[in-house]
């Protein structure tokens, strides 16, 4: 199964190194797009390491023989937004394409599988712009790996946390395997 993990800019960005290795044991093929927000958490170089595959991160990629995010759509069978912030929710939710993750996530078939992991603050996890997106995405039938409670960046205990990437890569795999066999 090939997959895009889509990378944004979170302080649970450092934990999307664990997904991506842990989708490469489990037998995935892996894409790597970061936001530009997501390269200051955590560096392309890292998740290249990983997949021996260049991480993405320019829209507007020189030297493809086609628009990026059409090749990435193409290419892939599952999506997974992880971790996925409040400005990227929002903008899925609303398909504004402005940079090569959403633009890759608009330009997916209908036959791709996706998901969504938010990583925030609780308020804005809670706050109704997000909430809306999360219904839409929902709608729209993105599976949302809802967030876990504990220590957030601020420091603050509570509703937020990106769910642990072993189970992360779990649901991802049941989820995929499940909807194979339907």
């Amino acid at each position: 199964m090939r997959v895009v993990l889509g990378v944004t800019g979170s302080a649970a960005a450092f934990k999307a190194v664990a997904v991506a290795s842990g989708l490469l044991k489990t037998g995935f093929e892996v894409e790597v797009v970061l936001t530009e927000a997501a390269c200051r958490f955590v560096t392309p170089m890292a998740f290249q390491a990983l997949t021996h595959r260049p991480a993405r991160v320019d829209l507007f990629a020189e030297n493809a023989p086609q628009p990026l995010h059409i090749e990435l759509a193409r290419w892939t069978e599952a999506m997974l937004v992880a971790p996925a912030t409040a400005n990227t929710l929002v903008k899925l939710a609303h398909g504004v394409a402005d940079n090569l993750l959403c633009a890759t996530a608009l330009a997916l078939p209908e036959s791709v599988f996706r998901a969504v992991a938010p990583a925030m603050e609780e308020r804005m996890y809670l706050s109704p712009p997000v909430q809306r997106a999360l219904k839409q995405l929902e709608n729209d039938e993105w599976m949302i790996l809802e967030p876990v409670r504990g220590h957030l960046a601020s420091g603050e205990v509570g509703l937020g946390r990106m769910v642990e990437p072993d189970v992360l890569v779990a649901a991802l795999a049941k989820a995929i395997g499940e909807e194979g066999e339907a």
